[in-house]
């Protein structure tokens, strides 16, 4: 169920920076800048929150599985 919530979210995050070209005025014709960076950045981010025991019992949980929330 995460891992659908953090991809919406970075489809948002993707669309919105495609959206907003012409606002900053830089050519970027392939948009591998800004949707590597909003999308990967929040990718990254995501993950650490919404990190579980039960899928790596040895690494930790994450802020959204603390105390056997998930």
């Amino acid at each position: 169920m995460a891992a659908m919530a953090i991809g919406l979210v970075v489809s948002a995050l993707c669309y919105s920076a495609i959206m907003a070209k012409g606002r900053f005025g830089y050519d970027d014709s392939l948009e591998r800048f800004r949707r590597s960076l909003r999308g990967g950045a929040w990718g990254i981010f995501a993950t650490g929150l919404s990190a579980s025991t039960l899928i790596n019992p040895a690494g930790a949980d994450g802020l959204f599985c603390g105390g056997g929330r998930c």
